[in-house]
């Protein structure tokens, strides 16, 4: 994502009991459709997959951060990307979505990148940010 302004990407953040408790998936299931009426972190595998799909950071890099955080106590302070933020008066004129990249671009009606995000591409060729408007 790209930050116009002083604000710092990356911030630190304090573990919730809510972060950490679940309940978590004890395996993902072979087929997207049986994931259907499951919703939140209960789709996820585990505390730092949550905690990464939260923050709309790849869990590498949220490991990379965080090289001997466990994510399973409450209180503990994280390193995660500054996005939940409500504050952006983005005006966005143009959406672009690259199914080879995997990628979502956001332009300004001036033409001008203002934002840019990693998206998962589904089967049918629909894309879906990882990142909630």
């Amino acid at each position: 994502m790209l930050r116009q302004g002083t604000g710092a990407a990356i911030i630190e953040y304090k573990l919730s009991n809510d972060d950490i408790k679940g309940p978590f998936l004890q395996k993902l299931p072979g087929k997207m459709e049986d994931m259907r009426g499951s919703q939140g972190r209960s789709v996820m595998p585990s505390p730092r997959e949550a905690i990464a799909e939260k923050f709309h950071m790849s869990e590498e890099l949220l490991e990379a951060l965080n090289p001997k955080t466990k994510f399973d106590q409450a209180g503990e302070i994280v390193l995660v990307a500054d996005v939940l933020r409500t504050d952006s008066k983005w005006k966005i004129g143009r959406l672009e979505v690259d199914k080879s990249r995997q990628t979502v671009k956001a332009f300004a009606p001036s033409g001008e990148l203002v934002a840019f995000f990693p998206a998962t591409v589904g089967q049918q060729g629909k894309a879906y940010a990882e990142r909630h408007a």
